[in-house]
């Protein structure tokens, strides 16, 4: 069933049963784009702990039967696809090890919400961090030290796609550099 479909259905559903009207999720709804691997294993851990921070299960797994943490467990999942993260993780006692201690996750909070940065100041902070009299000049930095750079400045607030038009770098190639750099960043301080 295509994904119109199915919300148009879910919702006739819900308001056949409670008796409303209108949009499903108004209110306190609210998304953010999950743009590198880092940042989506941090949202993952970040739903698992939940109905922990909520006080319905001391830790993930434990209490809570609709949480999507049973099918990282198990080898058939019946709620979520679990094959993305456990191979960003290295495996299901990699990504079990990430659970064993609860972390503050700076995710999906609308007061530390992602600001978008004018592009002026964008370019500011760019040659600040090169050193350098041209955003252009990114480009011919030695891979690692450009991409050291990249990730700092999305860690900054440049996202990828106001980076890659700034600079004229390729947006896969900030994606990649970003996605590798942060999952590395992210099994270390999971096994912390």
């Amino acid at each position: 069933m295509p994904r119109q479909a199915r919300k148009k259905s879910v919702t006739q559903t819900y308001h056949v049963v409670i008796k409303g009207a209108g949009h499903v999720m108004d209110g306190r709804y609210f998304s953010e784009p999950v743009d590198t691997a880092g940042y989506l294993l941090r949202a993952v851990r970040y739903i698992h702990f939940n109905p922990t921070k909520a006080g319905l299960e001391s830790s993930p797994g434990t209490d809570y039967p609709w949480s999507s943490f049973f099918d990282y467990q198990r080898d058939s999942a019946k709620l979520a696809d679990t094959e993305q993260v456990l191979s960003l993780t290295g495996g299901r006692e990699t990504f079990l090890e990430m659970h064993n201690h609860m972390v503050e996750e700076e995710c999906l909070d609308i007061d530390k919400c992602r600001k978008r940065v004018p592009d002026d100041v964008a370019v500011d902070i760019i040659l600040q961090q090169c050193k350098c009299d041209s955003v252009k000049e990114l480009q011919e930095f030695p891979q690692d030290e450009r991409n050291q750079i990249m990730v700092l400045l999305y860690k900054k607030g440049i996202s990828i796609r106001q980076l890659s038009r700034l600079t004229g770098i390729p947006k896969g190639v900030i994606e990649r550099a970003l996605n590798k750099t942060l999952k590395i960043e992210t099994k270390e301080a999971s096994l912390k």
